[in-house]
Formats: structure tokens, sequence, C-alpha cells
């Protein structure tokens, strides 16, 4: 078959023309010549002018279970301070009965003295930063303050002063608008108060500071079935979709959503979230947790991130990613086309106050043909007679290279022809105006052709004739009557000076061929 049959979309409908006949091929693609459908690009592909802290949980390095670490700035990633002995102090959570907001870990703000905590960061004049963080007081109501600005100038408070008991995790926010000539900012933590003094308390976790969320998802294509990048009918093929925050903010009430090409059929209980939180099997029913298949939209939808539930999509905080999966079986009509398939995760910018969407490369899946069916038609009477019978033969064969579900054949009546009779050797025919045999399954053909005839009985032409009959080889048969049925038994002074020979009716079966004769 010609290469641009493989991007043809039509379910199986193939014509064979051969003087009056036409075959339709049901279930096996046509050799006609379609434009592909558009490709999607991947969006986007990397964050332009990303500013994002490093750290931001305070998850490396890692401290033990149930203990607490008092490290050297250096030994932190991201994070410096102007502590008197340049120490961080982390908890890991659970730490003197305190969980951490995110993550296993959190920081304790003050250390050795009453210091700023703080990172610096390449920025651009005018570009418009969010930040927002977890606070918690230690032994009661601990306060401090955001500052930022130029590193070595004056730091100026952003938001209110931040005050939390000790009994939970508050979350507090703000914006920051980078201003004409800075270039690198600032952004800091200060200690108000603290009960116990400032050497203790004011517990910080799950910080972020720059611009909104940006997510660059990726997806890919392996067929289970058989190793390569090409299909057949009936392979499965798992699809992989990554999404990954490479933004300066968390990307919050994140859903995924993959519409199923025409070719594919979803696999019942193969959805599954396979990193990142929620990680394990999904079912495919809706409303009982992260994921499910709509049937009648085709559609597989995953909700993402921490938090993520029956109802709503999660949170993908920066600089980490989650992945998911799915199979789906190729079905007859992907036979002879690309299978195409992307994915999309919408997710909501809160900095800027935004839905926004990252959509994947679109997978290319090349899918072998079916059946390729081939039909031919014999005209088995020589020479054609008024009034006397006619027989065609026609034959479907299946060059393969997959067997065909099913066929059928269409020919239409000439007006000359009447009394029209058809049988097959796989399936059955009605005669109407025209003939029309459905049959199947058809396998590849693999022995010469053979025939088994449906036939057709009768033909004449419309409108007077002379008296006389047409020379030929042989005598016709002396036409009795200008009816459509078959003429009375000639007596004896009518007997004409030859017969005209029935067709055999004996045939054969054989695999991956069928034929029909008509007289």
């Amino acid at each position: 078959m010609p290469q641009d049959v493989r991007r043809s979309r039509l379910r199986g409908l193939a014509m064979a023309v051969s003087g009056l006949l036409a075959v339709s091929l049901l279930g096996i693609v046509v050799d006609t010549a379609q434009a592909p459908p558009a490709a999607a690009v991947q969006d986007p592909t990397v964050c332009q002018n990303t500013v994002a802290l490093e750290n931001g949980g305070f998850e490396s390095p890692i401290v033990p279970a149930g203990r607490y670490s008092l490290l050297d700035e250096s030994a932190v990633p991201g994070w410096w301070t102007n502590d008197v002995q340049n120490k961080i102090e982390i908890w890991s959570s659970g730490f003197n009965g305190v969980p951490s907001a995110e993550g296993r870990q959190f920081a304790e703000l003050n250390a050795y003295s009453a210091s700023q905590l703080y990172q610096d960061l390449p920025t651009t004049p005018g570009q418009t930063l969010s930040w927002s963080l977890q606070h918690r007081g230690r032994q009661g109501t601990d306060t401090m303050r955001v500052l930022i600005g130029t590193p070595g100038g004056t730091l100026t408070q952003s938001g209110p002063i931040i005050s939390d008991g000790n009994t939970a995790w508050g979350t507090h926010t703000g914006t920051y608008t980078v201003p004409a000539g800075q270039t690198t900012t600032r952004f800091a933590f200060e200690a108000v108060t603290s009960v116990g003094g400032l050497g203790v308390g004011n517990l910080l976790d799950n910080i972020t500071f720059g611009t909104g969320p940006c997510l660059i998802s990726d997806k890919t294509v392996a067929n289970v079935t058989s190793a390569g990048a090409d299909a057949e009918v009936g392979d499965v093929l798992r699809y992989t979709v990554t999404t990954r925050n490479d933004g300066g903010n968390p990307a919050r009430q994140t859903v995924a959503t993959d519409v199923l090409d025409p070719g594919l059929d979803f696999v019942p209980g193969s959805l599954q979230i396979v990193n990142g939180a929620g990680t394990g099997s999904l079912t495919d029913a809706v409303g009982d947790d992260r994921g499910e298949y709509d049937t009648a939209a085709r559609t597989v939808r995953v909700r993402l991130g921490d938090q993520g539930s029956s109802t709503a999509g999660g949170a993908i905080l920066t600089g980490t990613s989650t992945t998911y999966s799915f199979e789906a079986r190729v079905n007859q009509e992907a036979a002879a086309t690309t299978i195409l398939n992307e994915a999309q995760v919408a997710f909501r910018d809160d900095v800027v106050g935004q839905n926004r969407v990252s959509t994947t490369q679109t997978t290319e899946t090349p899918v072998a043909p079916a059946a390729d069916l081939a039909i031919t038609k014999v005209l088995d009477t020589s020479p054609l007679v008024a009034g006397g019978p006619v027989s065609y033969t026609l034959t479907v064969t299946n060059n393969g290279p997959q067997p065909a579900a099913d066929f059928s054949v269409y020919d239409p009546i000439p007006a000359a022809l009447t009394d029209v009779q058809a049988q097959t050797t796989s399936g059955s025919c009605v005669v109407t105006g025209s003939v029309n045999c459905a049959g199947g399954p058809l396998g590849v053909a693999t022995r010469p052709r053979s025939r088994s005839p449906e036939r057709f009985r009768r033909m004449r032409r419309r409108g007077p004739r002379s008296s006389t009959p047409r020379r030929s080889s042989r005598a016709p048969p002396t036409p009795t009557s200008r009816t459509t049925s078959p003429p009375h038994p000639a007596s004896s002074s009518q007997q004409p000076t030859s017969r005209s020979r029935r067709p055999s009716r004996r045939g054969r079966r054989w695999r991956g061929r069928t034929s029909c004769t008509r007289w």
C-alpha cells in the first residue's frame, strides 16, 4: 500500500472497480490519501526568566528521624545566615512533637542568636514575584517578618508582621515587584519576638519566592506487546506522562487529561500514578480516587500533586515532578494509520491569578495495515447472447498482512439483466437492485486462486428486438417472451439446434479468498 495510506483515519471503505463492480471492505483501511492531523507542539519546552528558591522545604541535608541538627550554612543548599556562629538549625518531622508542614524537615529561624535567614537570587527589573511560607511558634506565639531588597542595602518589609502560636502551622503570602536597576534580590526572614528569647523559636517550612509556576510536561509511548516503535492491531501501548514544576511557585489545582485517539481502546485497570503524591494504582471509576477513565468522553483524567483528591487537583511544588501512566489497545480503526496522542495538564497560577495549561509533545505510533483486500471480476460466458444465460465470477483476496474481520461486495445490476440470482462460498448474498454479498472473517491468502461461484441468472436486452436470433458461433435458445422469468421448455418444433449449458455450481473454499459468480 502507498505510505500515505498510513495516516488515513477512514474506517474500512475500499473500492475496486471492474466494469460495474464496486467493493466495500468493512473494517479494512482504504487506499485513500488523506492529510494527517496536526501534531501538538510541547508547550512550554523551557521556563523563561524563572526566579525560584533552592531547598525551600529544608529537605537537604537529611537529618535523622526524630532529631535536629545545627549545621554550618555551607552544608545547607541555597540558604545563608548572619547567625553569630553561621549555623542553621534543621529539625526532622516529629522532633519535640512538632510535625513538618510539608515534607519531612523544617527549620528554626533562631539558632544561636536573633538572625536573618536568606537567599540572594538573580532577578529582572519589573518582575512581579510572589512569596509564601508556613510559620509556627515553638513554645508559644512567635513573630517574624519578611524582608526583601538589594543585598548590602536596606531591606524593606514585605507584608505585615507574621504571628503564629505553637499548636498549628500558619500560611502567609505576599508579592514583590523588582525595582528598576535591581538585578539581584535578597529574600530574608528576621525574628521579631519569640517565647523563651530570640535564641529559640520561629519555625519555618514550605517556603517559596519567585515567579509563577511553570509546568513542563513530557509524554512517551512504549509497545508492551512487541518491541519497536510501530504497532499492529491488537497491540497494547503504554503511555507515560511526567510533569515537572520549573517555576518559582507551586502549581495548584493540577489536573491532567488525555483524550484517546479513535484507534485506541483503554485497558481497564491500567491507570496508575508512578511517582509523586498519591503513588499507586487507580480505579477507572469516577469519584473514588485521584483518577478515572471517562468512557463517554474517551478521556483519562488524573488529579496530581500534594493534597490531590477525588474531586480536586493538588499542588506540584517548585522543583518537583510527578508521573502517571495508562495502557490502551490498538483497534481495527487504527490499521494503516498513525496513532497520535498528547496530554494536557491544567493548573492554577496564584502569582498572576490565572488558570494555565501545559501540553506534552504528541507521540506518534505507526500501525501496520490490518488487511489489504483485492477483487477481480471475470465474465465466464462468451459470447453473450440476448435471451441466454450469462455468468460472472467475482473473487475477493486478502493480501494481508492480517486477517480481515469481515467484508462486503456490492455489484449494481445492469438494466439488461433479469432473473438475477447469487450465491457465495463465504457468507450470504441478497439481490435487490444490486447484488450485495457479505462474509468473513477472511484469512491471508496462501494458495492459488480457486473459484467457488455465486451466480446471477438470465440476461436479455431491453426494448424491442428482431424475431431473428442474433448470429453466434452456436445457436441460441429461441426466446419465448419478453418477461423476466426463465423460458418454458421448448416444444419439439421449437427445439434449438444447440443448447446453452448452465455453468457448474461446483466449487471449493480456500483460506484468504472468496468468490461469487452471477449468471
